[in-house]
């Protein structure tokens, strides 16, 4: 039977014309079976001859020949609308996988890390010579832009103590300046 027949039974109500129509189509059912499942192959091809049967029966497709094609490209655009569905889900879908995986509390191994990291410092500034400890803390101080409180506890007995041994060791460098040059800016 040809394309022309084809269209002519369609119009007229000829079931049998339709299940010709189904059977003459079938590539297009191994066209979803490559990228679909079983169920929604079919599902998917039905959808197929339903657009292609509907645009016959309207009038909108009146060239035989041109059946092939236009149930090829209603085959591609709902090839295309399910991809976009399925990527819109797994995009979604990890989304709310990232949020759940990802916890706002830190884990009990960077916690652990941090701790022997304080408890390393402590011991070393407990160790170093008291003017070593100072010019360490000088350039801990210097790169934080204040006094952290874990740094100063581990050199010192009090924070402020940590401040005040910083402060002292800067005027007892300005003083030999100034006893060098005779005034407090050296110059």
């Amino acid at each position: 039977m040809g394309w022309g027949t084809l269209l002519n039974g369609i119009m007229a109500g000829d079931e049998a014309a339709g299940t010709t129509l189904y059977r003459e189509l079938m590539p297009i059912r191994s066209f979803f079976a490559a990228q679909l499942s079983t169920v929604e192959c079919e599902d998917r091809y039905h959808d197929v001859i339903v657009a292609v049967l509907r645009a016959i029966r309207l009038g909108g497709l009146r060239d035989p020949e041109a059946i092939p094609a236009y149930a090829w490209s209603t085959a591609q655009r709902i090839r295309r609308m399910r991809l976009s569905v399925i990527i819109s889900q797994r995009e979604s879908t990890t989304e709310v996988d990232s949020e759940t995986l990802s916890d706002a509390a830190p884990d009990p191994e960077s916690i652990a890390i941090r701790q022997q990291n304080k408890e390393v410092a402590t011991r070393v500034l407990a160790a170093l010579p008291e003017r070593h400890r100072e010019v360490l803390m000088r350039y801990y101080l210097k790169r934080r832009g204040a006094c952290g409180d874990s740094v100063c506890n581990g050199a010192y007995s009090e924070p402020v103590q940590g401040r005040q041994v910083a402060g002292e060791s800067r005027s007892d460098r300005a003083a030999p300046a100034e006893a060098r040059n005779g005034s407090p800016d050296g110059c």
